[in-house]
């Protein structure tokens, strides 16, 4: 009967010492899971700021090209009244 009840204590202490393992690998795995949240978030972030930037540079050019195109076309007026077409 000894014997039975030192394997259930030797039991009881290795699933304690295997839940405080499970617990402290669950705390990493957590830990790493939240700065993994921070980065992705500040990565959302710097996305959206992108996106942004990406929208302005496009309408940047589209002025641009317009504003050359209506030069290159009064080029074109100039260059016929100059005698160089």
């Amino acid at each position: 009967m000894d014997q039975v009840i030192q394997a259930i204590r030797e039991l009881q202490n290795q699933l304690t010492q295997f839940e405080t393992k499970v617990d402290e690998r669950f705390d990493r795995l957590e830990s790493r899971m939240d700065r993994l949240e921070d980065r992705m978030d500040k990565l959302d972030f710097r996305m959206d700021q992108l996106e942004q930037n990406q929208l302005e540079i496009q309408d940047n050019i589209q002025v641009l090209v317009k504003e050359n195109w209506e030069h290159k076309k009064d080029l074109h007026k100039v260059k016929r009244r100059i005698g160089m077409e």
